[in-house]
C-alpha cells in the first residue's frame, strides 16, 4: 500500500475545484485583476487557472469556457475514454488477448449509442446560462457540511475564502492569523479556518473539520485539529506537509521546507527539510517553537532560547535571558523579553545593521511588527502602509527579498492585512496630466498646469514635490528630479550620496536613478551625480535611462549602448535606429527600434536573474516601453497597454482601453489615458486581500 505522503490530494473531477471556483467567477465577467479580488487571489493565479481549464477542457477562449458544462466534452474524448481499457487488456498477453477484443467489440457498441446520443444532445440541449455553476461546494467548517455534488470527501474544503461566494460570517471572531508566501489563514475563535490568496499548490484548500492552531508556511500549511492531531496540505517536497502520528500538539509552526510541533507534556520534534539541520532540536520540554527559512528557534520551559539551523547572519547566535516568544524568520531571529522588550539578532541587527527596534513593552511579535501591551502596531523596517486601530496578534512573512505581506487580529475580532510594498503608488490622485514616471515605490506626474505631484513612499521625502511649473518628472528610489519650464533641473528626496545635488546648467532632460541623477544638457553633453556604478562614454546623446545595476543611452545615430556594473555586466543591442531605451530599477534594460519592435536584456548574474520572462515581449508592433522591478510593459501602436515578466503583485495585469503613456514600477504599474488621467494597478500581494466578511 502506498504511504500516505501528505500534501494537495487528488481531484475525481476533470477540473479542480480551485479552478471551478475561478470558472464560477469567469461566468459572472470581468479582467483576471477583478476576478482575483473577488476570489482574494492573485492575478496570475487566475490567469494560470484559465490556461489550464483551456488546455484541458480543449476550448478555444474565455467566452466558450464560461460556456462549458460537464457533460459538454467532444465526442470523440467520450469515445477515447471507453475504447482505452479494453484496448490495454489486449496489449498485456495472449491470455488476454481473445478478452480484451471482446470488450472492444462491446465497447464500439457502446461507443456507437454514445455517438448517436451526444449528436441528439447537442441539437436539443439548451446553452449553459451564464453564471450558472457546474459544480458549488459547499465549505465545512464548524458546523458545516459536505456539499452533496462532491464526489469524495477530498473535493470539501474548510476554507470558505476559497469558493466565489464566501459563506455568511457576520458575528465570527477571529482567534489568531497567519501568513504564508503567497496566501494567509484566520482561525476564528469557534474553531472555523478561513484561507486565501494563491493556490497553486493546494495550500489553501484544508480538509474539512474544526481547528484550535493553524501555521502557514512556504506553499503549504498545517493545523492542529480540536483532536490534538496535526494535517497538513499543500507543498510536500520535502516532507513538510506530511501527516504526523501523535494526537495531543498544542502547538505547530510551519516553516519554509520544515515544520515543527510541540506535544502537550512539552517535547517537541520537527519534520521536513534538514538541510542545515533545522530539525535537530535537542531533547528536552519547550514552551514554543517557530520554524523560519532555514533555521528554528524553541524556547524552553525555563525561558532560554535555543536556535539551530543555518547561521550565515547569526541568526541561531540567539542572546542570554529568559523570552516568553520567539520568532524565526529568513535570515534573522527576534524574541520577547520576560521584561516584554524585544530582542532581535541576525541579518539587519547588531553592528553596522540597518534595523532600530522600537523601545517598549509587547505581547505579540512577528518578522519585523510587533503588538505592544496596550495593542498598538509597531513596524520596523520597509513595512508598507499599516492598519490603523489596536490589536491582539500579528503575522508577517517577508523573503530574501523583502517582498511578503502581514496581517493583524483586531481587539474586535476582525483581520486588517497589508502588503509590505504598498505604499499607495498605485493610487493616483485625481486631475489631468500631461506625463508621469513610476519610480520604484513611489510615483510622480505633472499636471496639464504644470505642477507636480507624487504620492506613494515618502520616507526620505521623494513624494515631496516642490512647488513650480515644470516639463517632465522623473521617479528613482529614493529621490525624484523635475526639469523646470526655464530648463534648469531640480532634485529632492534623499541625499546621502549627493544624488539631489544637480550641478548648475541648462538641460534638456533629467533623469532620477537608484542613487545617483544624471541630465543631458542643451548640447547634448552628459553629466551625472551621484555614486553612480557605471558611466557613459563621453558621446552624444539623444536621452539616458538610469537603472538599478545599468545606464543605458541612445546615441545620436539611433544606436544603444548600455554600461552594467562590473560584476554583473550584460548585453547592449545591436545595430542603429533605436528611438527609446528604458533602463529598469530592478535589473534588465529594454529598448524600443524605429521599427515597432523590442529589445530586451538583462545582467548576467545576481538576484532574479535566472528569470527572463521579463525580458521576453510578445510579438507586436510597439509604440513605447518600459521596464519596471521584474516585469515590463509596452504601449502597442494601436495604444493598448502590454505587460509580461512577473506579476506576483498584479502589476502586469493590463487594464483595457487605449493609453498614451505606460511606465512600470517596482511592483506596480501606471498608465496615462488618452484624456489625460492616471490608471494605476499593482502593489497588491494575494496574501493580503483578505475577504470582506473577515475584516
Amino acid at each position: 500500500m502506498e504511504r500516505d505522503r501528505g500534501g494537495r490530494p487528488r481531484f475525481p473531477g476533470i477540473i479542480t475545484p480551485a479552478e471551478q471556483r475561478v470558472l464560477d467567477e469567469l461566468r459572472k465577467g470581468g479582467t483576471n485583476a477583478e476576478i482575483a479580488v473577488r476570489l482574494g487571489i492573485g492575478p496570475e493565479t487566475v490567469k494560470t487557472h484559465i490556461g489550464n481549464m483551456l488546455e484541458k477542457l480543449g476550448v478555444a477562449d474565455r467566452r466558450e469556457l464560461a460556456a462549458w458544462s460537464p457533460g459538454r466534452e467532444p465526442v470523440w474524448k467520450r469515445l477515447r475514454a471507453l475504447v482505452a481499457p479494453p484496448l490495454a487488456l489486449a496489449s498485456l498477453g495472449r491470455p488476454l488477448v481473445w478478452v480484451g477484443v471482446g470488450l472492444v467489440v462491446v465497447a464500439g457498441l457502446i461507443a456507437l449509442v454514445v455517438a448517436v446520443t451526444a449528436l441528439r444532445d447537442g441539437h436539443d440541449a439548451a446553452p449553459l446560462p451564464a453564471g450558472t455553476p457546474a459544480f458549488s461546494p459547499t465549505a465545512s467548517g464548524a458546523g458545516g457540511t459536505e456539499s452533496p455534488e462532491s464526489a469524495s470527501p477530498t473535493t470539501v474544503t474548510a476554507s470558505p475564502t476559497p469558493t466565489a461566494t464566501p459563506p455568511d460570517t457576520t458575528g465570527l471572531r477571529v482567534a489568531s492569523v497567519t501568513v504564508g508566501e503567497r496566501h494567509s489563514c484566520a482561525l476564528t475563535e469557534a474553531g472555523a479556518l478561513f484561507c486565501w490568496g494563491e493556490d497553486t499548490d493546494g495550500e489553501t484548500e484544508a480538509p474539512a473539520g474544526t481547528y484550535r492552531a493553524v501555521s502557514a508556511g512556504w506553499k503549504y500549511t498545517c493545523a492542529i485539529r480540536a483532536s490534538g492531531e496535526v494535517v497538513c496540505w499543500g507543498d510536500n517536497g520535502h516532507g513538510q506537509a506530511a501527516s504526523q502520528p501523535h494526537n495531543d500538539y498544542s502547538l505547530v509552526t510551519a516553516g519554509w521546507g520544515h515544520a515543527c510541533g510541540v506535544l502537550e507534556e512539552g517535547y517537541a520534534h520537527c519534520w521536513g527539510s534538514n538541510e542545515f539541520g533545522q530539525t535537530d532540536l535537542p531533547q528536552g520540554k519547550y514552551a514554543a517553537v517557530s520554524a523560519g527559512a532555514f533555521h528554528t528557534c524553541a524556547t524552553r520551559e525555563s525561558g532560554e532560547v535555543l536556535c539551530i539551523g543555518r547561521n550565515e547572519h547569526g541568526q541561531t547566535d540567539a542572546p542570554s535571558g529568559a523570552f516568553r516568544a520567539v520568532y524565526a524568520g529568513y535570515a534573522h531571529s527576534c524574541g520577547i523579553r520576560e521584561s516584554g522588550e524585544i530582542a532581535c539578532w541576525g541579518a539587519g541587527y547588531g553592528v553596522g545593521g540597518g534595523f532600530v527596534v522600537p523601545p517598549g513593552r509587547y505581547r505579540a511579535l512577528s518578522g519585523t511588527c510587533a503588538i505592544s501591551e496596550a495593542g498598538e502596531l509597531n513596524c520596523w523596517g520597509a513595512d508598507g502602509r499599516l492598519p490603523l486601530g489596536t490589536f491582539r496578534d500579528v503575522s508577517m512573512y517577508r523573503d530574501l527579498w523583502g517582498e511578503g505581506s502581514a496581517c493583524a487580529v483586531r481587539e474586535s475580532g476582525g483581520v486588517a492585512c497589508w502588503t509590505l510594498a504598498d505604499y499607495g503608488q498605485a493610487q493616483p490622485p485625481e486631475g489631468r496630466y500631461r506625463s508621469m514616471d513610476a519610480g520604484y515605490d513611489h510615483t510622480c506626474a505633472v499636471r496639464q498646469s504644470g505642477e507636480v505631484v507624487c504620492w506613494g513612499r515618502n520616507d526620505s521625502g521623494q513624494a515631496d514635490a516642490p512647488e513650480g511649473s515644470y516639463r517632465s518628472v522623473s521617479a528613482g528610489y529614493f529621490h525624484s528630479c523635475a526639469l523646470q519650464e526655464n530648463g534648469e533641473a531640480i532634485c529632492w528626496g534623499r541625499n546621502d550620496e549627493g544624488q539631489t545635488d544637480v550641478p548648475p546648467g541648462r538641460y534638456r532632460s533629467v533623469v532620477a536613478g537608484a542613487e545617483h541623477s544624471c541630465g543631458l544638457l542643451d548640447d547634448g553633453d552628459l553629466v551625472c551625480w551621484g555614486p553612480y556604478p557605471v558611466s557613459l562614454s563621453a558621446s552624444s546623446y539623444r536621452s539616458v535611462s538610469l537603472g538599478g545595476a545599468s545606464m543605458c543611452g541612445i546615441l545620436e545615430n539611433g544606436e544603444v549602448v548600455c554600461h552594467w556594473r562590473s560584476f554583473e555586466g550584460g548585453p547592449s543591442p545591436e545595430g542603429t535606429g533605436f528611438v527609446q531605451v528604458s533602463s529598469a530599477l530592478g535589473g534588465h534594460a529594454c529598448a524600443l527600434h524605429e521599427s515597432g519592435s523590442i529589445w530586451c536584456g538583462v545582467p548576467h548574474f545576481g538576484p532574479y536573474y535566472g528569470d527572463d520572462r521579463r525580458a521576453n515581449p510578445p510579438r507586436g508592433i510597439y509604440s513605447s516601453v518600459t521596464a519596471g522591478g521584474s516585469h515590463t510593459c509596452g504601449l502597442s501602436g494601436s495604444g493598448e497597454v502590454v505587460c509580461w515578466g512577473r506579476n506576483l503583485y498584479g502589476q502586469a495585469e493590463e487594464p483595457e482601453g487605449k493609453y498614451r503613456a505606460v511606465s512600470a514600477g517596482g511592483v506596480s504599474t501606471c498608465a496615462l489615458s488618452e484624456s489625460g488621467e492616471i490608471v494605476c494597478w499593482g502593489a497588491m500581494h494575494p496574501a493580503a486581500q483578505i475577504p470582506a466578511d473577515l475584516r
